[in-house]
């Protein structure tokens, strides 16, 4: 009986592996970046700064005469309440990034102008302040970084066709 168990264990634990591996699934951040080559980026703050360290991770960035130009705005958060709790307190935030962004090319020129637009949302304790304040400013980093790849995504796909 004992082995039977261990058995289908088994069988059932390769089943799930494999299921999750055909879905497409994997661990948040771990999505691929694209690659470009040749690029210049200008603007300042953290988005600014977590994008020019996968420019550099992938040795895109352009030492002179840069084949496009990646413009960043001013980063924007609106923090808004979700759901209220029966005392009347915020018991859930909406956070939301709005960055506008242009690209463009050797020439000057716009080729492409947008605004990335990410939401989280989070749970509040009114009794445990410090702990959700911390979660809010992790949650700010993740959301820096999911940025920092989607601009990544756009960039490689305006420039690469």
């Amino acid at each position: 009986m004992s082995l039977f168990i261990h058995r289908l264990f088994k069988t059932a634990t390769i089943v799930l592996c494999l299921m999750i591996a055909s879905c497409g699934w994997h661990l948040r951040g771990q999505g691929n970046v694209p690659t470009v080559d040749n690029v210049a980026i200008n603007g300042s703050g953290a988005i600014y700064q977590e994008t020019l360290r996968l420019l550099q991770e992938k040795n895109a960035l352009a030492s002179s005469s840069p084949r496009a130009t990646l413009v960043l705005g001013q980063e924007q958060w609106d923090r808004r309440t979700v759901s209220v709790a029966g005392n009347a307190l915020a018991a859930e935030y909406q956070l939301t990034l709005s960055l506008p962004y242009s690209i463009r090319d050797s020439a000057d020129n716009t080729i492409s102008q947008d605004k990335l637009v990410l939401v989280r949302s989070y749970r509040y304790d009114q009794n445990d302040v410090a702990g959700k304040d911390r979660e809010e400013r992790l949650l700010k980093e993740e959301v820096y970084r999911e940025a920092a790849r989607q601009l990544m995504r756009v960039l490689a796909y305006t420039i690469n066709g």
